[in-house]
């Protein structure tokens, strides 16, 4: 995962309510939500569960993890700066 597999993701409009499950797989409509589901199940395999929402994923602490300068990533990694 390069690059030009994201290209995909390119010009989706945004939509505040286009959550997965919400919007049945409308690829006429994204939002970060959707997004992150979408990449992993595209890009991964992977399906995440309907309820894993913003909120879900970083409150779960057994998938959240601090990194520092020089921490390693792995493909699927997501990154939340704040």
């Amino acid at each position: 995962m390069n690059g030009p597999e994201f290209i995909r993701y390119l010009g989706i409009p945004y939509k505040f309510t286009a959550y997965p499950g919400v919007i049945e797989d409308d690829a006429g409509e994204i939002n970060c939500i959707s997004l992150i589901h979408r990449v992993y199940n595209d890009e991964l395999g992977v399906t995440l569960q309907k309820g894993m929402w913003a909120r879900e994923t970083l409150a779960d602490e057994s998938i959240i993890t601090t990194v520092t300068k020089g921490d390693r990533t792995l493909v699927g990694d997501i990154f939340v700066i704040g």
